[in-house]
């Protein structure tokens, strides 16, 4: 997962939760060369990395998670490294997940033209892509989500879609989710 400063806390930290529970490794990657990173809000969160220690990407790595929150979205979308980072992991036919204005990011690097997509209201050119207002839209490798009440069900699409299917499920029923 890339971040920034003002990373949206509940997109962020629950879909790391989710995907830790359901058994996959997720790191969280600071793009500001600090491996502190504050929210939104005004958490402050450790991250495991900084984007400057990746190495040979994609690697072991089979997806990458934006969260959304401002000004981390457009910080994402203003980053050469991230935009080449999502280039390559969709030329690699790897999972690319953004959620609530993050999607502008996947915007900037070319990906949403003509497929179905979703975001926070309002943040991309909705007449650029297949603009839907569902909760989470997947097409393809994409994932893609409204916002905050949304990063549940998010997190439960990214772990089925990277084969966690079972024990996604498990997770899900053992959070009581809806």
């Amino acid at each position: 997962m890339l971040i920034s400063d003002g990373f949206e806390e509940i997109e962020a930290i629950s879909v790391v939760d989710i995907l830790r529970r359901c058994g996959i490794n997720i790191n969280i990657c600071s793009i500001t060369g600090s491996k502190i990173v504050e929210s939104s809000r005004s958490v402050k969160i450790t991250s495991d990395t900084i984007i400057t220690e990746l190495k040979e990407l994609p690697g072991e790595y089979k997806a990458v998670i934006l969260s959304g929150g401002l000004p981390n979205a457009e910080t994402l979308r203003d980053s050469d490294e991230v935009i080449s980072i999502l280039k390559l992991f969709y030329k690699n036919d790897l999972t690319v997940a953004a959620i609530c204005a993050a999607p502008i990011a996947l915007e900037r690097a070319g990906l949403l033209k003509g497929r179905k997509t979703t975001s926070y209201p309002d943040c991309i050119d909705e007449s650029a892509c297949k603009y839907m207002e569902e909760d989470v839209v997947v097409d393809g490798r994409i994932i893609t989500s409204r916002g905050a009440g949304t990063a549940a069900q998010f997190s439960f699409t990214i772990a089925k879609e990277l084969g966690f299917n079972k024990i996604a499920d498990e997770v899900y029923k053992a959070m009581l989710y809806k």
